[in-house]
């Protein structure tokens, strides 16, 4: 009965309130057994659709938790007392833990972890100086991508403005377009070959879709904040908009980008409730005839079939468009990162 756009920012609304009530009440509970950290300070930063207040239903959240103290070797001060680094990376596992564990109720949600620095290989909870060193001398640029749309959500003391500026600063840093672009070209072509499907509605990995779209916001804000610090946002949509605004993109380029992310978000919204399953499952056999009409309702279509023609209309215009600004990815090998 509401948008799908007004969906996600009320999914989103929800999971911050959540969090900023369970992460206190997880604090106050460990500290019973390990105490306080003196000088220490703890930070939560949301990426991913948390990050962008574009939460569907069955969305995970990824999360980061950064820390400061007084002294790096610093003890906490409770009866069974850690060193700090021991005693955040604790505190995290336990707000995890606390997040994703089962009740009677059901899980809140799933924690995703793998955007921390140096990934599932890294500490539960980055020291700040670590993260600003890492993301200055050591992030790839996919990396650099995921903090278009980090946003902190819980923090105690100063860190959480230390943790945005450093965001801030990495986003507006000083790069090569040609090299970003190529990086980025490579590594849609690397999860493309991972993922392939010409499957219209896998909306989020078929080519010209939402990781295309996606991919392109960011590359964006990327090559462009330092002179134009006003196209910084998390909602792609804004990212298009204000890139036409710039002269960064064609006008007609930033609707058909614009008008893209909303048609997928539009959709996986509604999917998200409806299907049960990831699209490119072959389990997952098509539609009933009460949810095509649901769906064009949803999508603003005549009927199913627009629908259809609608959607493979704007991903093939997606593709082209990416092809145009970053390169093919299809023809652009393996990238020099690691992975996602």
């Amino acid at each position: 009965v509401i948008s799908a756009g007004a969906a996600a920012g009320y999914f989103s609304d929800i999971a911050d309130a959540v969090l900023q009530t369970l992460i206190p009440q997880t604090i106050s509970e460990f500290e019973k057994n390990h105490g306080s950290v003196p000088g220490g300070q703890f930070c939560t930063l949301a990426l991913g659709k948390l990050g962008s207040r574009e939460l569907t239903p069955s969305s995970d959240i990824d999360l980061i938790f950064i820390y400061t103290s007084e002294q790096q070797d610093i003890i906490s001060d409770g009866k069974r007392p850690l060193p700090a680094s021991q005693y955040f990376s604790r505190l995290g596992q336990r707000i995890i833990n606390a997040i994703a564990s089962m009740t009677a109720e059901g899980t809140l949600y799933e924690v995703d972890m793998r955007l921390r620095p140096s990934g599932n290989k890294g500490p539960i909870a980055t020291a700040l100086e670590g993260f600003e060193r890492y993301y200055k001398e050591t992030a790839w640029t996919w990396e650099h991508m995921a903090l278009v749309r980090a946003r902190v959500i819980f923090a105690t003391g100063s860190i959480g403005s230390a943790v945005e500026q450093i965001v801030r600063e990495t986003l507006i840093s000083e790069r090569d377009r040609t090299t970003t672009a190529g990086e980025i070209a490579k590594m849609r072509g690397r999860i493309e070959k991972q993922y392939a499907t010409s499957c219209i509605w896998a909306i989020k990995q078929v080519s010209g879709g939402q990781v295309d779209v996606d991919f392109l916001a960011q590359y964006l804000v990327l090559v462009n904040a330092r002179e134009h610090p006003d196209i910084l946002s998390s909602d792609a949509g804004i990212v298009f908009q204000r890139a036409a605004e710039f002269g960064l993109i064609n006008a007609d380029d930033a609707i058909i980008l614009g008008d893209a992310k909303s048609l997928y978000r539009d959709l996986q919204t509604f999917l998200a409730l409806t299907i049960e399953g990831d699209m490119t499952d072959p389990k997952v056999d098509g539609f009933s005839e009460p949810l095509r009409e649901d769906l064009a309702l949803v999508s603003g279509s005549q009927d199913f079939a627009a629908l259809s023609a609608r959607l493979i209309d704007t991903q093939t215009a997606v593709r082209e468009i990416f092809i145009r600004l970053l390169g093919d990815p299809v023809k652009s090998g393996e990238p020099e990162s690691p992975g996602i």
